[in-house]
């Protein structure tokens, strides 16, 4: 009986253990990125900023503007890293049209946090995903069509995107 009981408290205690590493390895994230969205006046972040209008055409002749989209993608100036990107898109008819809007954050051009809101007006969906050294490492999620794929498929663009525009500012 003794041993049964030492046995439960030393698993016990290591999953309290591995619970709080996984809060504070959150927190330092959390800690990071706050630091560097507040002080990107101060810090050496370099966004752009790119927008337009989501059209389709109606009737075969004209083009009805049915949405529109926004994108930020925002890296360190001196070491070429990547930090963030974000991507909206927001339609006029929600009725028919799902509004996304993702955001992947980058350390030291690895993806540690990932973001994505899906909403229509029947849902709204919300992920949030933390990752450690290319492993998912925590997830919050509502939508029951998460993948992980999607997520790679996300990280693949924004990094050909933020490799584009470094690629330009440099020249």
């Amino acid at each position: 009986m003794k041993t049964l009981l030492l046995l439960n408290l030393f698993f016990l205690s290591n999953f309290i253990y591995s619970q709080t590493d996984s809060v504070s390895y959150i927190e330092s994230i959390e800690k990071y990125i706050y630091f560097h969205e507040q002080d990107s006046l101060e810090s050496d972040l370099t966004f752009v900023e790119s927008s337009g209008f989501i059209t389709k055409k109606k009737f075969k002749l004209f083009r009805k503007t049915i949405g529109g989209f926004s994108e930020y993608p925002a890296w360190n100036k001196n070491n070429n890293q990547y930090f963030n990107y974000w991507y909206g898109d927001n339609y006029l008819n929600k009725r028919k049209y799902e509004n996304l809007y993702f955001s992947l954050y980058f350390k030291d051009n690895k993806l540690v946090k990932y973001i994505k809101e899906l909403e229509n007006k029947k849902y709204n969906y919300k992920t949030t995903a933390y990752f450690k050294d290319k492993e998912l490492f925590s997830v919050e999620t509502n939508d029951p069509n998460f993948s992980l794929e999607e997520v790679k498929e996300h990280e693949i663009k924004a990094i050909e995107i933020l490799d584009m525009y470094i690629k330009q500012v440099k020249y």
